[in-house]
């Protein structure tokens, strides 16, 4: 097969994974074969960038890193240089994706490197939303919407349907987390109908599980209802775990507002369940959180008490993840571990108070 052959291959396999139309990971295995059996080398960095989306959507991060790492060495060994920004990006977002954000950082600062001196504005997309996307792990939401404003300034230069879309669902997440809920829907109906003229079931199930968390916070029930059991309906066509665990969650926190119980306990369950499933770390603690709040009201204690113990460990564990790096936290970290021993203490403390004596 000639180069120019296995360019096509690998662009239609990629355009087949961004679409959501059917592929196997053996076409993408064939595609990286056939470029290393004619040693083309920028064929072979493609492939294994293809095969590395496979394994993040599935999702399985560790083994979409490893081929990352392995097509990243490639590309620098050849001098790929038009290739290293993007690849920097994807193993940053895997890094991010794993908890990891020290190590997401620095190879978002490498993205930024090469965005400059290519002058490459997609590029400069990229990096920051991945940026943004460490200040949103952190909760630092103001900053990070500075940086998504940076990357849809840069988006000004790319005539990109897709990437827009993209750009303004992470800006209306960003202002939902900052309360800003009439902006945050003015966000989201500007690109409903470009979403609901696409083919991708992803977005069409976030934006309408966006739509319906935005809603229930302006108190408009049957609007949220309608809204997020439509994203319901998409997640289930295929929308993905992220946004299957994101509208369980909403739908979880929706019949809590309308203090059903049993119904609110189902789905938060298994927002749980799928969010565990990719380690979506602010995912779980909204779930923990939340099933902590039904079950103290049900005067469940014990189990109120588990699943704080339970956000307080995942909060430690994303913490000592972090940390795992020399640049990963700035605060001291034995007064952050003082600090949530005396948080865990309180609620150990008001938990015992609050337990009928028999």
């Amino acid at each position: 097969m000639s180069p120019e052959l296995i360019d096509q291959q690998n662009m239609a396999l990629h355009l087949a994974q961004l679409d959501e139309q059917p592929y196997t990971l053996g076409q993408l295995q064939e595609s990286y074969q056939a470029a290393k059996a004619i040693n083309y080398h920028r064929g072979m960095v493609i492939a294994l960038r293809n095969i590395a989306y496979f394994y993040t959507v599935q999702p399985n991060p560790e083994q979409a890193l490893q081929h990352l790492r392995k097509a990243l060495n490639l590309a620098k060994k050849m001098h790929l240089v038009e290739l290293l920004g993007g690849l920097n990006h994807e193993i940053a977002n895997t890094y991010l994706s794993l908890g990891n954000y020290a190590r997401a950082q620095d190879f978002w600062i490498n993205c930024l490197e090469f965005a400059a001196e290519l002058k490459d504005a997609p590029l400069f997309v990229k990096a920051y939303v991945g940026i943004g996307g460490i200040f949103l792990a952190h909760q630092n939401y103001a900053l990070a919407l500075q940086y998504q404003d940076k990357a849809l300034f840069y988006a000004t230069e790319i005539k990109d349907a897709r990437l827009t879309i993209e750009l303004h669902m992470n800006r209306a997440s960003t202002l939902y987390r900052l309360k800003y809920f009439d902006a945050a829907l003015a966000v989201l109906q500007h690109i409903h109908q470009a979403a609901e003229d696409s083919s991708n079931i992803t977005w069409k199930s976030e934006i309408h599980t966006y739509l319906g968390m935005v809603h229930l916070e302006m108190g408009r029930m049957p609007e949220a209802t309608t809204e997020l059991n439509l994203g319901l309906q998409f997640a289930q066509q295929g929308g993905g775990l992220w946004c299957s665990a994101l509208n369980a969650l909403s739908l979880g926190r929706l019949y809590l507002y309308l203090q059903k119980n049993d119904e609110a306990k189902q789905w938060l369950l298994i927002a749980l369940d799928k969010a565990r499933q990719f380690n979506a770390t602010s995912l779980i603690q909204d779930a923990h959180q939340l099933l902590e709040s039904l079950y103290e009201t049900e005067g469940n204690f014990a189990l109120a008490l588990e699943h704080h113990l339970q956000y307080n460990q995942t909060t430690l564990n994303a913490l000592q993840n972090d940390m795992g790096h020399k640049r990963a936290q700035k605060v001291d970290p034995e007064l952050k571990t003082l600090t949530d021993l005396l948080q865990l203490e309180s609620c150990r403390l008001r938990y015992q108070r609050s337990r009928p004596t028999t």
